[in-house]
């Protein structure tokens, strides 16, 4: 992450760095991986995208998912920030109920996000 550690030293801006993950606010966080990994599987196999999954350690696009119950997600979420994201897409996954929950979650980030710059 070089580029994270020199930018805005030198007069440069610093850079953006995105990350898009599916997000769910869930209380089946077992059933929506299972779910997820029924119908992105085949992403695994893509090599480019293998490559990425090898890299992180993980074995499809289930592991890589952010799931939980809001607290757990609102805490995942976090962690990419203080791991220098500065960009998240995050496209909710699920029933109405479940995007509901989800997208209040990510309006309350949005929001925090807003009143901490």
């Amino acid at each position: 992450m070089r580029a994270l550690e020199q930018g805005g030293t030198d007069g440069r801006p610093s850079p953006l760095v995105a990350a898009g993950l599916i997000v769910r606010v869930t209380g089946d966080e077992e059933g929506v991986r299972r779910r997820i990994a029924g119908e992105f599987g085949l992403a695994g196999r893509v090599p480019e995208y293998r490559a990425v999954l090898d890299r992180e350690g993980v074995g499809g696009p289930e592991d890589v998912v952010i799931v939980g119950g809001e607290q757990t997600v609102t805490r995942r979420i976090r962690r990419l920030a203080e791991a220098g994201v500065t960009e998240f897409a995050a496209p909710p996954y699920g029933d109405a109920r479940e995007q509901e929950r989800t997208l209040a979650v990510l309006s309350g980030l949005a929001r925090s996000a807003e009143h901490s710059s």
